[in-house]
């Protein structure tokens, strides 16, 4: 039987975001326009330094990810998203909503010299970062 390539390619991901991420702290930032736009900011960073540091910014029904994990855009649906609404989804569908990265669309990508394909860990990492600082802003969020 065929190992569950996606299942790996998230453990994997779990294995290396735990360091990455492990002392870091999310901080929310709201803001909104008279004319009704609203826009909700992560900054998902270890407190004194940059490294591995991500901010993730929900406009609209879009949540745009830069830092130092690469940058991408995830579109889902076509209504607003809240930062409530984002843990409900789950990694491999949150993945697929990728409309815009610097690594492609994919959670696996092909690297020149490389046969075969490798786990796309910064989509993966997008996810991981993004669901942390949401148990730690809404408490609700197990």
């Amino acid at each position: 039987m065929k190992p569950d390539l996606r299942k790996e390619h998230i453990d994997r991901a779990n294995e290396l975001t735990a360091q990455w991420f492990k002392e870091h702290k999310a901080i929310r930032t709201s803001l909104a326009s008279p004319y009704g736009l609203s826009v909700e900011i992560i900054t998902w960073q270890q407190p004194g330094t940059s490294n591995y540091g991500v901010q993730y910014m929900v406009n609209n029904n879009c949540v745009i990810v830069t830092g130092d994990l690469g940058s991408a855009i995830y579109c889902i649906g076509n209504r607003p998203l809240t930062l409530e609404m984002l843990p409900l989804y789950d990694w491999h569908y949150f993945v697929n909503k990728c409309v815009a990265s610097e690594t492609g669309r994919d959670y696996v990508e092909k690297i020149k010299g490389v046969s075969g394909t490798v786990p796309n860990y910064r989509a993966i990492a997008h996810y991981i970062g993004l669901q942390m600082a949401l148990k730690q802003l809404l408490p609700e969020v197990k």
